[in-house]
């Protein structure tokens, strides 16, 4: 590594320390939410941003509201929010004032779980960055704009001006079609044909050129949009975060800090993923899997082999002990049974981790006549930070096993279940009532009565 090299990185993380010493402060919390959409409004004038339950008219049981500190959403796996041209900038503070704490803290994934009337309610001080085309950009008071295209020369050669040097790069790349022989080759990976039109054409730079012409008009808008959306950051008086991952400086600062105040967090990118609101959503995803396959089918012999082939799913016994009742399918019960059986997993995990935690405590409650001074200090403060971790585990462990329903858990989570599965049923009674009339349906159930033991006489008596 050469002197150059070598300074580059301990600038780096000169930077990321100051980072992180920043936002162990969550007066210096910038929440940002990148979004297609601009925010709705409330008959009383209030902004707001509504969940996928509630932009889905209840369809999708998701009732989480996603946003980032101080930075704008990198691309992962779920997507990339590079070209979503609205961003919203709000103070933490702010924000918590009018909605409460969010579910759970994260630098990279902060979100709320919020009302399915009112959804993420917006103070007056938030700051919304759109696309517009007077002006290359503009920063007002509450907000700011910036073109997304039909650039100018002179505005093209302004925002270069502002491009860091890999950008730029990247840029040039697409402006003058000159790509390294395995650049291309990644480039058509997934596009045989497109790579076959490459190789037939003789201007090869021109056809390269003509061919990324929208990326590189994608880079300038991209860069201009992130360019003022940090000119807003610092408007508002924040600073915009330069390095951010999973398990960063910045990230465990902000961790700790939200840990402290009480609040669920993380360090990493995957807490929602790993939540309780995401197994609930897995449930969901697999209802409607099942229910789609299952309305597909309106020939009994062929319902008759799809039931027999997959009567290990909990949704096919389901519905197959609600046709033998001639009953509905009741999705609130059955999202209920699922939840309590996802706490108790979860309270089984956690007391895992609690005896994990009792076991560290007695290692580094042993003294050693060897230890160094700076072994003692370290044996300390894991020791603290042990105690620490295990008292919220515990606390944690007992909240778990006091909940007995969804609503317990967040009464949120609990009416957009309860609405979708209002949606859910009535998709099912319309199936169901088509299937019961068919000839030769009796003759078709009688098999599963025998296969699932119910007892006919209680039935008999029910119905009657």
């Amino acid at each position: 590594m050469n002197k150059t090299e070598q300074f580059k990185r301990a600038v780096q993380n000169l930077l990321k320390y100051a980072d992180a010493d920043y936002m162990a402060n969550p007066d210096n919390w910038c929440v940002v939410h990148a979004t297609k959409y601009m925010p709705l409004k409330h008959k009383d004038g209030t902004l707001y941003i509504p969940s996928t339950a509630m932009a889905t008219n209840f369809e999708a049981p998701r009732t989480t509201v996603h946003t980032t500190f101080n930075h704008i959403v990198k691309g992962h796996l779920m997507g990339s929010w590079d070209d979503v041209p609205i961003v919203v900038l709000i103070p933490y503070n702010s924000l918590v004032k009018e909605n409460g704490n969010p579910a759970q803290i994260s630098t990279v994934d902060t979100y709320w779980s919020v009302s399915p009337e009112r959804g993420l309610v917006l103070p007056e001080n938030n700051y919304i960055i759109r696309p517009s085309n007077d002006v290359l950009f503009e920063l007002g008071e509450h907000g700011a704009t910036y073109k997304r295209d039909n650039y100018t020369e002179e505005e093209i050669k302004t925002i270069l001006d502002m491009l860091e040097p890999e950008d730029r790069i990247q840029f040039e790349k697409y402006q003058n079609g000159e790509f390294e022989p395995y650049e291309i080759e990644r480039e058509f990976y997934y596009d045989k044909r497109v790579k076959k039109m490459y190789e037939s054409t003789k201007d090869k730079k021109a056809f390269l050129k003509g061919l990324f012409e929208e990326s590189r008009f994608d880079i300038l808008s991209h860069y201009l949009r992130d360019t003022v959306v940090r000119m807003a950051m610092e408007k508002m008086g924040f600073h915009k975060l330069q390095y951010v991952s999973d398990g960063s400086e910045c990230n465990v600062a902000v961790e700790t800090t939200a840990l402290n105040m009480g609040i669920e967090a993380t360090a990493a990118n995957k807490g929602h993923s790993g939540s309780i609101y995401a197994e609930m959503e897995d449930c969901w995803t697999r209802i409607i899997c099942k229910l789609d396959d299952i309305k597909k089918i309106t020939d009994l012999q062929k319902l008759n082999e799809y039931f027999l082939s997959n009567y290990e799913n909990d949704i096919v016994q389901e519905c197959i002990k609600n046709l033998i009742k001639n009953k509905p399918f009741d999705f609130k019960t059955f999202y209920e049974k699922f939840f309590v059986e996802c706490c108790k997993g979860r309270l089984l995990a956690v007391n895992l981790d609690i005896k994990m935690l009792k076991d560290d405590l007695l290692l580094f409650g042993k003294t050693d006549p060897l230890d160094t001074e700076q072994i003692k200090h370290m044996k300390e403060k894991r020791k603290k930070e042990t105690e620490e971790r295990l008292q919220r585990t515990q606390e944690y462990a007992k909240r778990l096993s006091e909940i007995k329903t969804i609503a317990d858990y967040d009464e949120n989570l609990s009416k957009v279940c309860y609405k979708n599965a209002d949606i859910l049923s009535k998709q099912y009674e319309i199936w169901r009532a088509k299937i019961i009339q068919h000839p030769g349906y009796n003759k078709f159930i009688e098999p599963f009565k025998m296969l699932n033991n119910i007892d006919l006489n209680k039935i008999a008596k029910t119905r009657n």
